[in-house]
């Protein structure tokens, strides 16, 4: 919405006087989306990998947690499409190349000479993820599978509980 739209139709800002945009409701559901991602993000990369991979290597804390926080980044970053209402091409190049320096950062921290430095037991764990397909699977299928709440409840926010900003820009 323009500046000039909002100051010819002051309409837009009843939602907010009525506390659409944030009230009790609103944050129980953020707060409830947010323990759905945080839990299936990590016990199941936790439960999935409690036997060795495909290698007959197994996966200790270190590769748990970087594969749920590798997973929360990319549930973080599609959750700003899905709420987001102007999604244009700066906003896909960004987020696009914040997920390309996560994964460019995480392999120079995990390679040998800074991992050294900073924690030994991080020593090669990004690239012993990443060359595993089981965890690109749940790097893609995981973020997917999380945000189905928060898909469903935008649908049914558009389409069934509509703000007056809604009305007009449909």
């Amino acid at each position: 919405m323009t500046r000039e739209l909002g100051l010819k139709n002051p309409i837009f800002f009843e939602a907010g006087h009525r506390r659409q945009y944030f009230n009790y409701t609103v944050f129980w559901v953020y707060v409830s989306k947010a323990c759905f991602h945080g839990i299936f993000c990590y016990y199941l990369p936790t439960i999935g990998y409690t036997i060795a991979s495909s290698t007959g290597y197994t996966y200790d804390n270190w590769q748990h947690s970087a594969i749920s926080f590798t997973i929360l980044l990319h549930v973080v970053t599609y959750k700003l499409f899905i709420d987001g209402r102007q999604i244009n091409l700066l906003t896909f190049i960004t987020s696009t190349l914040s997920i390309i320096f996560y994964y460019v950062t995480v392999l120079i921290i995990s390679s040998s000479s800074v991992a050294e430095a900073l924690d030994p037991d991080l020593m090669g764990t990004y690239n012993i993820l990443l060359a595993d397909s089981k965890v690109w699977l749940l790097i893609i299928a995981l973020p997917l599978f999380c945000l189905v709440p928060d898909i469903t409840i935008k649908i049914y926010n558009t389409y069934w509980k509509r703000t007056p900003i809604d009305w007009q820009l449909k």
